[in-house]
């Protein structure tokens, strides 16, 4: 049977508008069958035609996702939205057995009758007792997610398509979540691996967020001490020590708990290469 003769089939536009220079609006949607007979579209549009209504609710609800809209507006343009996008959007096949295939094909359907209280001429009696604005964007969303957990994909990697679908579009980037800068300082010890019978030092490095002054207070075999940081470096002395291994511990109270790091610090001699042996050195 010929795709156009399908009962239920998915359509878009072959040319979605004038040249603008940004990303295309791609946009799908679900023919189904009127009296049980196919509605036949006309040459301005491309179908793909599917076996069941499931089937064809799925598809639509892929192509019409963010991630789908995003990499079609990264290679097309307005007069040429043929065919060729489902050789570049590779579209898993709609297995009837697979829980997140059904659920994309029911979040689609549901964004369908909540469209056509948008956009139709004549709306539905359901649409009066809704807010079909709001609902089509919480089912959008739910969708995007759904695919996105189909393709195995995390909420990160989704919000990077939405990111991109902006630029693309040369829309307005959406604003991103304050991230919460962590408050607790991070205190690192550098320098622990020195050499013997030299004066040296180890290098406190403090990374404090809060900006508050911290009071640090050291104990070493070879003596003790204390010092007030805000954030960045301090040197510790070490007088010149025998090879081996000497333990320490760095104490500080950070808002009324008390925190510690222990230190080792390893005096050991630099060995070099070794001379490459010879008939002369035999």
């Amino acid at each position: 049977m010929k795709p156009s003769l399908s009962l239920y089939k998915v359509v878009w536009k072959r040319i979605a508008g004038a040249i603008t220079g940004k990303a295309v609006s791609f946009a799908c949607s679900v023919i189904e069958p009127i009296e049980g007979k196919p509605v036949i579209p006309d040459d301005s549009t491309i179908l793909v035609d599917a076996d069941s209504p499931e089937e064809a609710y799925y598809l639509a609800g892929f192509l019409n996702s963010i991630i789908s809209r995003t990499i079609i507006s990264s290679y097309t343009y307005e007069l040429r939205q043929e065919t060729h996008i489902l050789d570049f959007i590779k579209v898993p096949k709609f297995d009837s057995n697979n829980s997140t295939h059904l659920k994309i094909a029911e979040l689609s359907k549901r964004a369908h009758e909540l469209a056509k209280c948008i956009y139709a001429e004549k709306r539905p009696a359901y649409c009066s007792a809704i807010d079909a604005e709001d609902e089509l964007r919480k089912v959008e969303r739910e969708l995007d997610l759904a695919v996105a957990q189909l393709l195995g994909l995390s909420e990160d990697d989704l919000r990077e398509f939405e990111r991109l679908y902006a630029i693309l579009s040369g829309e307005e980037l959406p604003v991103e979540e304050e991230v919460e800068v962590p408050q607790h300082p991070n205190v690192s010890i550098l320098g622990t691996v020195i050499k013997p019978g030299l004066q040296s030092f180890v290098e406190v490095n403090v990374v404090n967020p809060s900006g508050e002054e911290i009071e640090f207070h050291y104990e070493f075999p070879w003596g003790s001490g204390s010092f007030r940081l805000v954030e960045g470096k301090y040197r510790i002395d070490v007088p010149p020590l025998s090879p081996g291994k000497y333990r320490g511990v760095l104490r500080w109270v950070w808002r009324g708990e008390e925190q510690s790091k222990e230190v080792v610090v390893e005096v050991e001699e630099h060995v070099g290469p070794r001379r490459p042996r010879t008939l002369m050195g035999l």
